[in-house]
């Protein structure tokens, strides 16, 4: 479904996509205090949350290439803040390595860490009523590695992150794992950090680096693989596929002109911009 009337407050792309990620205009005085929409489902979905589950409700692919970052829980506790990846780089840090052994050194670290900070008290109330939050994002962050199914997210073969190419294709990877892997994660944001779509300027010359039809054909490619691959997975419920059970949306922070500026490129338009919904049972 192409939802086309929507329409953008802003038309700076810090501001703009600070607004797509919070649903609010930027308000300096109360910045910090505003979660991003992420942590507003998190917090919300907390509840269905099982004994199980271990990954982050709220994961993000390459929003700290974006812009304006990656917005975190405002006024919610930290728990609910997302964990953002970089999709270049993801799956080395991630990802099995050959002769690698399980986790025993994360084992081991992680006991020394804890049998560090009971002797330590002092240091323990140097960080004053923070020192349980530290105490819990050390945990999570733990419970995490410690799961076999985050190995597992990343153990993806050279053939397939070809087949999406670029990074914004591997995002939609890790966002199709992450969802497929059923560990606790139920939003899944991806951005191309590289800002392809910028074009003020020569947008359908196809001798410049970056024009229309690179863009295009880089975008159509991850995007039409994912929902290939969504498609002919197996979801939770019989009979239906990951793609029934999971509502993709496709947006951007504004528009462009409708027309074309002096040096054949497309300025910010916020008067009318296209939104893509997929999937979830969406006609």
């Amino acid at each position: 479904t192409f939802v086309r009337s929507m329409r953008a407050p802003e038309l700076a792309h810090f501001i703009g996509q600070y607004h797509t990620q919070t649903g609010r205009s930027l308000n300096q005085a109360v910045a910090k205090e505003i979660p991003a929409f992420g942590s507003v489902v998190a917090a919300e979905l907390d509840h269905e949350r099982r004994d199980t589950d271990s990954f982050p409700t709220y994961m993000s692919m390459g929003l700290g290439k974006a812009r304006v970052g990656s917005i975190g829980s405002g006024f919610f506790p930290p728990q609910f803040t997302g964990i953002d990846l970089d999709p270049e780089t993801a799956f080395q840090s991630f990802g099995s390595k050959p002769g690698q052994s399980a986790n025993a050194a994360l084992v081991e670290r992680y006991d020394a860490s804890m049998k560090l900070s009971e002797v330590s008290p002092a240091v323990r109330a140097s960080l004053g009523e923070k020192a349980s939050d530290y105490r819990t994002f050390y945990q999570n962050a733990y419970r995490i590695l410690d799961d076999p199914r985050w190995k597992k997210v990343f153990d993806v073969s050279k053939e397939e992150q070809e087949r999406y190419a670029n990074g914004f294709g591997k995002g939609c990877i890790l966002a199709k794992n992450f969802i497929a892997a059923d560990a606790g994660t139920r939003l899944a944001y991806v951005i191309d950090g590289r800002q392809p779509w910028d074009h003020h300027s020569f947008i359908f010359d196809r001798t410049k680096r970056s024009n229309h039809y690179v863009t295009c054909r880089e975008w159509d490619n991850a995007f039409s693989n994912l929902i290939k691959d969504l498609d002919s997975m197996p979801g939770q419920e019989q009979g239906k596929s990951l793609l029934d059970e999971t509502l993709v949306v496709a947006a951007t922070e504004f528009g462009r002109m409708p027309y074309m500026n002096n040096v054949e490129g497309r300025d910010h338009y916020g008067e009318t911009f296209t939104v893509l919904f997929l999937g979830g049972g969406v006609k």
